[in-house]
């Protein structure tokens, strides 16, 4: 038989896990869960696919401790009885079709982490899903909701420009989004899902409160890097498919420059056409650069290059002040790149060299 790191990690566990997975934000919540309950004077430790082996860091949380997982598809397929106290799914869409025979495959491998959940754990999801919907109405665990606007039978929720939060009985105005870092609808459901994620424990909402405030987005995760040629340049590297990429540019406020391109991970790329109204221009780079053109011309107008500094350079001689110059691939970078980081790098470090002048 052969099990996963996780799985292994697992069974020398003495602490609580709380496991998150999702096609999207899991990086960001695990990291925010894990702020919240040290701000709340928990022990907690963060492992997992964020890039911290599970087995690295098992036997650094004795039995009242967290241990706060980032789990994969890839991690959940060889599980066997890993047991997450606290389960959230953030989000499922499709990704990872160069590994999976079906997108229904990729969800059944993401379902595997409620498939050891006993009535008195918790699944975390969001509200107005219906997969996650019915998965909970099949489901044995406790369940809670969250949310980026409001909606019922929710423990964290945006009402009125205001982070909200139910602690016990009682309804809690935690900040103003204003006050939050992280900018974009999609960070307010990872938000509120972190919020959701850590209702057993308690941490004090002033506690709360001061961790949302100083919380950065973490790198490569639509973060702007500085200028002062009047346009704003944002490295989403890690926005590595299509529903990533999607919910950075619903975040994004327009005219904007859109850098896509990598390597092929047989996604669908029509979705990107729905934001034509705020795209001046796509340019579309490495190995599915002309895919991503044949797709997309008809409703944006589209360049092609072999590599993403040739269409930075173009990026430059296009963009005006007032334009977002927006890398957010929906694609792998394994053509070019060693990883989403290394683009990011590249990326952000050809911004600060050459991006302070207008062309």
């Amino acid at each position: 038989v052969v099990i996963s790191e996780l799985e292994l990690a697992w069974r020398r566990t003495r602490g609580d896990v709380i496991a998150v997975t999702g096609t999207n934000g899991k990086s960001t919540t695990v990291t925010l869960i894990h702020e919240l309950l040290k701000a709340g004077g928990h022990q907690s430790v963060l492992a997992g696919n964020i890039g911290i082996a599970l087995s690295d860091e098992v036997e650094s949380v004795d039995e009242d401790g967290v241990l706060v997982v980032e789990c994969s598809s890839f991690q959940l397929e060889r599980i066997m009885d890993f047991h997450p106290r606290v389960a959230a799914v953030l989000n499922i869409a499709p990704d990872h079709l160069d590994r999976y025979d079906s997108f229904e495959s990729y969800v059944v491998a993401k379902h595997n982490l409620l498939r050891n959940q006993l009535p008195g754990d918790l699944f975390v999801y969001p509200a107005d899903d219906d997969r996650l919907e019915e998965w909970a109405r099949v489901g044995v665990a406790r369940t809670t909701r969250f949310s980026a606007g409001i909606a019922k039978d929710v423990s964290a929720w945006v009402e009125d420009g205001k982070l909200m939060r139910t602690n016990g009985a009682e309804v809690e105005t935690v900040c103003p989004v204003s006050v939050l870092r992280l900018i974009g609808q999609h960070n307010l459901l990872n938000i509120t899902a972190a919020l959701a994620a850590i209702s057993p424990w308690k941490v004090p909402v002033e506690r709360v409160t001061e961790v949302l405030g100083r919380f950065e987005a973490l790198p490569h995760r639509a973060v702007c890097v500085p200028t002062d040629d009047g346009r704003l340049w944002i490295d989403d590297s890690k926005a590595t498919n299509v529903h990533a990429a999607s919910a950075t540019l619903g975040g994004v406020d327009g005219p904007v420059v859109l850098l896509v391109g990598g390597s092929d991970k047989d996604e669908d790329y029509a979705p990107l056409a729905g934001f034509a109204d705020r795209i001046r221009g796509v340019l579309c780079f490495g190995a599915e650069a002309e895919r991503l053109q044949a797709t997309l011309e008809s409703s944006i107008a589209c360049e092609t290059f072999g590599r993403m500094i040739d269409a930075l350079e173009r990026a430059k001689e296009i963009a005006v002040p007032g334009d977002t110059i927006l890398l957010s691939p929906a694609c792998a970078s394994f053509d070019e790149f060693s990883g989403f980081a290394e683009r990011g790098e590249v990326f952000a470090d050809w911004v600060r060299r050459n991006a302070g002048v207008l062309a």
